[in-house]
């Protein structure tokens, strides 16, 4: 191709060069200039794939951190509704699903027949069912512990799980935190003389109410958690 010939390059003529470079070519300098020359890697070439999905595809790792780093979209579709993610497994390209993952992907999205990235590699007829398994749990694992935002907000999850009894505890006992008990007690303080009004107990709701709070309120549940503490004796016998 002559210098006239190579300045006067459609877009169209870009991308197409551009996919080529990330895909069979493997040329990721030719790819760099053009992406400087307005290649869009974005584009669908014909409503098949672009160059994202061609690089996830032959398993050009450097490529496909190359193009994320100039603005490729990581769940960009093909016409068959496959992201980079569940090319590179149908492709068996794990290096590239774990690198995608680790960049954010969704390892749940679906193709348009409402295949998987992990039924990609369950009907992969190429790999024994023991690799397939294997690459099933690599990936889940790497997701798990990834940073895509359904997984970020899972940890929370858990982790305030773990705490939920003693929080359900603490919020019983009436634990706040020190300012705003502070701040409480300021604006509800009365005069040392005025004597505490009396529970009402005039009707059996609020009777009611008053059995509940002696069960389920502070003093209630202290007395409910001491239960469970076991005396020196009690204990002694229970490590025999």
């Amino acid at each position: 191709m002559s210098q006239a010939a190579h300045d006067a390059m459609t877009r169209k003529q870009l991308n197409r060069a551009l996919y080529d470079a990330c895909g069979k070519d493997n040329d990721q300098t030719r790819a760099e200039e053009l992406l400087g020359r307005g290649a869009n890697p974005n584009t669908v070439l014909g409503g098949y794939r672009n160059a994202l999905h061609q690089a996830a595809v032959f398993g050009r790792e450097q490529i496909v951190i190359m193009l994320l780093s100039k603005g490729a979209v990581l769940e960009k579709r093909s016409c068959h509704g496959y992201t980079a993610l569940l090319l590179a497994a149908f492709w068996d390209k794990p290096e590239v699903c774990l690198l995608l993952i680790a960049k954010g992907a969704d390892l749940r999205v679906r193709d348009n027949v409402n295949c998987s990235l992990l039924s990609q590699y369950g009907d992969n007829a190429y790999l024994t069912p023991s690799v397939a398994a294997q690459r099933v749990a690599e990936l889940k694992a790497a997701f798990r512990a990834g940073c895509h935002p359904s997984q970020v907000q899972r940890r929370k999850d858990e982790n305030w799980a773990k705490r939920w009894p003693l929080m359900e505890a603490a919020t019983g006992c009436g634990f706040l935190l020190m300012a705003a008990k502070k701040a409480e007690l300021k604006a509800t303080a009365l005069p040392t003389d005025v004597a505490l009004p009396p529970l009402p107990t005039a009707t059996e709701e609020q009777r009611r109410a008053l059995r509940h709070s002696k069960v389920l309120g502070n003093i209630g549940l202290v007395r409910r958690i001491a239960s469970f503490i076991p005396d020196k004796e009690r204990g002694e016998e229970e490590d025999i």
